[in-house]
């Protein structure tokens, strides 16, 4: 089975990555990166992955500038390894909505914008009038006193409401709110 992959533009030159949904970081290898950037100074690495087996990959440093393919651009990090495939992370999939073709594996499927209508009509058995809440049942949260308190990751906003959040956070002038882009 061949590796899914398509030709983006990576800060200005067109570079076949390979789409891995594994792989939460774009990563260019240092061969491709002589080829294509000569004179481009990297910033000092941010990041120590790792492989699948548990391997480090030696990170170089990065670069950041536009991801674009199909008429789509993000703006992000592009790190530079010392060897290795160069790989189109699943955080730039996910903002230039992009993923892998369901039936057919090699190729790069483009997905549409989803609006909040789109995911409405998706769900409407969850708004059924049949769905509802158990009777007779009370849910009790129940807190050790010991429990030390956590505080998670934040989450990438969901793509059907980050249009609306968008308009909504023009209400709001001066706020430090923020997309985690």
């Amino acid at each position: 089975m061949s590796r899914p992959s398509a030709v983006f533009t990576v800060c200005g030159n067109q570079v076949e990555l390979m789409v891995d949904s594994g792989s939460m970081y774009t990563i260019i290898p240092e061969h491709l990166f002589k080829r294509h950037w000569v004179g481009v100074e990297l910033l000092p690495k941010d990041i120590n992955p790792g492989g699948y087996q548990g391997e480090s990959i030696n990170i170089l440093g990065y670069m950041e500038g536009d991801i674009q393919y199909d008429n789509r651009s993000v703006k992000g990090k592009v790190y530079i390894s010392t060897d290795g495939p160069a790989i189109l992370g699943w955080m730039h999939q996910s903002d230039l909505n992009i993923m892998i073709h369901p039936r057919a594996p090699n190729q790069v499927l483009v997905v549409a914008d989803p609006t909040l209508d789109d995911v409405l009509v998706g769900a409407k058995n969850v708004f059924d009038k049949k769905l509802g809440c158990l009777r007779g049942y009370v849910h009790r949260v129940r807190v050790k006193p010991d429990a030390v308190p956590t505080q998670h990751r934040l989450r990438r906003v969901p793509l059907s409401v980050r249009d609306d959040l968008k308009s909504l956070r023009m209400d709001f002038p001066g706020s430090d709110y923020s997309e985690g882009e």
